[in-house]
């Protein structure tokens, strides 16, 4: 079997890139995602592909320490496709010595709404295993009132409250927020990729990046509104 094969059978988007960072080998899923065919990408660096990501540098950065530190990263990051679009991912970056002394990186990604259909599981959100140790990613479940009904870790650290302040509260951060949840309960339909904003526990505004979808019990009946956000980088602006 050819190693592209086995990218093609592997479940979600992976690549790998050499010591220069131009991709040896890409699945198919990941070069669907931005937008181009697997040749537009073989052979080439990110730079090649002509797509204005403001959030570029950094990624290479990481990539270009890691293969002098040889350290593995789980990473949130920004993904911008041809069409100038911006996906949140989970990232988990890898060195690995894909020939005899030759060094490059490996890298899974999962897009932020693929991980927002596993968190509108009521079974997972209720997982305190699963949720409070995932990097960077925050997360809160509300009724159908759009009261509080449960979050993770880093949720309640970011605003700076105790559990027993939130739970069964209706969300003092944002009336948007509860119109917004009243609307996915209603259509049934998530929503993606918002830019909102949410006070930190210093009382500072905070850009995130938000999914929001239904949160059903096990039926299949709606039952309130599942939300996962990451903290926008600098650059993003909310939108009107």
């Amino acid at each position: 079997m050819e190693v592209q094969d086995f990218f093609n059978l592997l479940p979600g988007m992976h690549y790998l890139k050499d010591a220069s960072l131009k991709y040896l080998f890409c699945s198919e899923s990941y070069g669907k995602f931005l937008g181009a065919s697997r040749s537009d990408v073989l052979g080439k660096c990110d730079h090649d592909f002509k797509v204005k990501n403001k959030f570029l540098e950094k990624s290479l950065a990481l990539e270009s320490r890691m293969l002098e530190d040889g350290e593995s990263y789980l990473v949130r990051e920004l993904v911008c496709t041809k069409d100038g679009q911006y996906y949140p991912v989970l990232a988990k970056k890898k060195v690995v010595e894909y020939e005899k002394g030759f060094k490059g990186i490996i890298c899974s990604l999962l897009v932020e709404e693929d991980l927002q259909k596993e968190f509108s599981n009521v079974e997972i959100l209720h997982d305190r295993n699963i949720i409070d140790q995932l990097e960077e990613v925050y997360i809160c479940w509300k009724d159908e009132n759009s009261a509080f009904r449960g979050f993770n870790d880093n949720f309640l650290k970011l605003v700076g409250r105790k559990r027993e302040e939130l739970i069964g509260v209706v969300d003092p951060f944002s009336e948007e927020h509860i119109k917004c949840d009243a609307e996915v309960r209603k259509t049934k339909k998530p929503k993606l990729h918002m830019v909102e904003t949410i006070p930190s526990k210093k009382g500072k505004p905070l850009y995130i990046l938000t999914n929001k979808g239904v949160w059903e019990d096990p039926d299949g009946k709606v039952i309130g509104t599942a939300v996962c956000f990451f903290k926008a980088p600098e650059p993003l602006e909310p939108k009107n």
